[in-house]
């Protein structure tokens, strides 16, 4: 698995850029990488882009796993962040929505899957000028 992750302060976002054999292991030494940088923010959202990537080591039971090292770790998000992830690859969209789902409970972010890069970010920055609406 190669994979970086660059902070982008103005836009409150932490993005991870993964290419290859993901696996478990390898994602949480990258979070642990991005948390451990003196530049991290807990008001970072994170936005995940699956390049050229394979996540046929990325059953049910290794994203459980890695829940759990997210959990035992810290890793994990302090509040509800939204995370994006870009993913074109029609096979692994099932097991990211496994992950969206069973991140929403485990983890406690909002997560959506994305085909491109665009709109996720679009999707992302909707959240931060959204106008609330008045209180009834």
């Amino acid at each position: 698995m190669q994979a970086n992750y660059k902070f982008e302060p103005g836009h409150r976002l932490c993005v991870y850029r993964i290419s290859g054999a993901v696996t478990a292991k390898g994602l949480l030494n990258l979070f642990r990488s991005a948390r451990d940088d003196q530049a991290w923010s807990d008001e970072y959202r994170f936005l995940t882009i699956l390049e050229n990537a394979s996540l046929a080591r990325m059953d049910t039971g290794a994203i459980n796993d890695l829940m759990l090292g997210m959990q035992d770790e810290a890793l994990g998000p302090r509040k509800r962040p939204q995370a994006a992830i870009v993913c074109n690859d029609l096979l692994s969209r099932g097991l990211l929505a496994f992950w969206v789902a069973a991140s929403a409970s485990q983890l406690g972010t909002q997560e959506k899957v994305f085909d491109t890069e665009e709109d996720a970010r679009d999707w992302l920055a909707a959240a931060e000028t959204a106008i609330p609406l008045p209180a009834r």
